[in-house]
């Protein structure tokens, strides 16, 4: 993950980027860290978000902005899913709802 980050995120910020939105929040963790190693503020130079929510986005410096989805549903979903395969009934769509939790790792568009 962090030869990814060596590589991608100046190649990232040299094209402007302004945002970085993490596949989960342990990356979006190690990108906050990166940053600060970078000379990189967050959020004045990049906003920062991360996926999933776990309680360490509360502690990171800057605080991270997240998404959060509602982990019972999420459950609710997956059974419903696997219990439609195993009758071999088909579903379309499972639709689950997410919420943007903003703590301070993101600034205002540019």
């Amino acid at each position: 993950m962090s030869e990814c980050l060596d590589r991608h995120l100046p190649r990232l910020l040299d094209r402007g980027c302004t945002a970085v939105i993490c596949s989960h929040d342990i990356l979006a963790h190690m990108v906050l860290i990166h940053c600060g190693e970078l000379g990189i503020a967050v959020p004045e130079r990049l906003s920062v978000i991360g996926f999933d929510d776990i309680p360490l986005c509360r502690y990171t410096t800057p605080s991270l902005s997240t998404i959060r989805q509602d982990r019972t549903e999420l459950g609710k979903s997956a059974f419903y899913a696997l219990s439609c395969q195993l009758a071999q009934t088909p579903i379309s769509t499972l639709l689950l709802h997410a919420e943007l939790i903003e703590r301070d790792s993101i600034g205002p568009v540019s």
